[in-house]
């Protein structure tokens, strides 16, 4: 499984850009893709970002979700999200193959791809 832009990769954009993203499957499976990101939740994350500086409470993450990637063909999904916040945003693909509820992720379990947007 490979995603496009690889995991780990760092991006700068500016807002108003989209962000473009690939999951190739190596053969057919049926099941769905997403991506898991912080895009588009600025706010929160600033909110965790305050709380952890000035009350030493630690980020809650709920600043993250993830947007369903449509299958453009029998093997690959794209999503393009649109960047309208100024901020530094994470996301990775993953994909669940019907009758799991464990995903598959690409690359390492760590990687994720960083977008910078000013």
């Amino acid at each position: 499984m490979k995603q496009i832009p690889a995991p780990g990769t760092h991006r700068l954009y500016f807002r108003g850009d989209a962000a473009v993203f690939e999951l190739e499957l190596p053969q057919e499976i049926s099941g769905q893709a997403f991506l898991r990101t912080n895009l588009g939740h600025a706010a929160r994350q600033r909110e965790d970002i305050i709380a952890w500086t000035e009350r030493g409470r630690p980020p809650r993450g709920l600043d993250w979700h993830d947007l369903p990637m449509p299958r453009v063909d029998a093997c690959r999904f794209r999503v393009s999200v649109a960047l309208l916040e100024v901020g530094h945003f994470e996301g990775k693909c993953l994909f669940f193959p019907d009758g799991q509820v464990e995903p598959i992720w690409p690359g390492f379990a760590g990687d994720r791809r960083m977008a910078r947007s000013h």
